[in-house]
């Protein structure tokens, strides 16, 4: 048996609101994508938001890296301190 444990902090008021306001952006680009396993390294200069995105199987690559470019241009928008490290989960259905 394998497990495996992100450190995701639940109930933290700072990162709810910040998983919101990303949710929201990434919403405005493609209602489909899904995010999860959300998390915040806080810095007084420097936060990266790191989380995954869960898109559809049959988008192609090339709409996928746009529009991951463009959600990282929008959450630099919301605080310039802000620095998205995002990975990419493909939907398995």
């Amino acid at each position: 048996t394998v497990l495996h444990m992100d450190p995701i902090s639940v109930g933290n008021e700072k990162v709810n609101a910040i998983r919101a306001a990303v949710t929201e952006a990434m919403n405005e680009i493609n209602e489909s994508y899904t995010p999860h396993d959300f998390r915040i390294t806080d810095g007084e200069e420097h936060i990266n938001l790191i989380f995954d995105i869960v898109v559809p199987i049959d988008e192609k690559l090339e709409t996928t890296a746009e529009n991951v470019s463009k959600l990282k241009e929008n959450i630099k928008a919301l605080d310039a301190r802000y620095a998205a490290v995002i990975a990419i989960d493909h939907a398995m259905v």
